[in-house]
């Protein structure tokens, strides 16, 4: 049996385009392997981008709050800081109003001693300047 050159030319270019073909089916199922692998890569990176945006606004957020907690305790360094130097002022004008108090206490103190020691000799009072200071303060 004699095959007619047409249908020979039929059979080879057949063969040629399901080669082509099967090629083409082979490299396509390659390519879809290795874009599978890249985007399971990608989805994997996309995970840990996304844990580490969320680790970094947990750590932002703790910032925030730590630097809140800094600025109330700052204010209220401040505030003792405020009180203890007022506390100081009052404190020292305790201390001259103390200190004024004893040295009219010990003039008191002399002036009754001198009175004391009047009555028992039985002399008159003090000199009157020392009454009249006496009574002033």
């Amino acid at each position: 049996m004699v095959i007619p050159d047409g249908a020979l030319d039929a059979a080879f270019a057949t063969v040629i385009v399901a080669v082509i073909g099967l090629v083409g089916l082979v490299v396509g199922h390659w390519v879809q392997y290795k874009l599978g692998k890249q985007k399971a890569q990608m989805d994997g990176l996309t995970v840990m981008v996304n844990e580490l945006q969320e680790e970094r606004e947990k750590a932002t957020a703790r910032e925030e709050r730590a630097i809140e907690r800094m600025d109330r305790l700052d204010r209220k360094l401040s505030e003792l800081r405020q009180e203890l130097g007022q506390a100081r002022d009052e404190t020292e004008r305790a201390r001259e109003e103390a200190a004024k108090a004893r040295r009219e206490n010990a003039g008191l103190e002399e002036y009754v001693g001198r009175l004391v020691d009047h009555i028992n000799r039985r002399l008159p009072p003090p000199p009157p300047e020392r009454r009249r200071m006496i009574e002033t303060n």
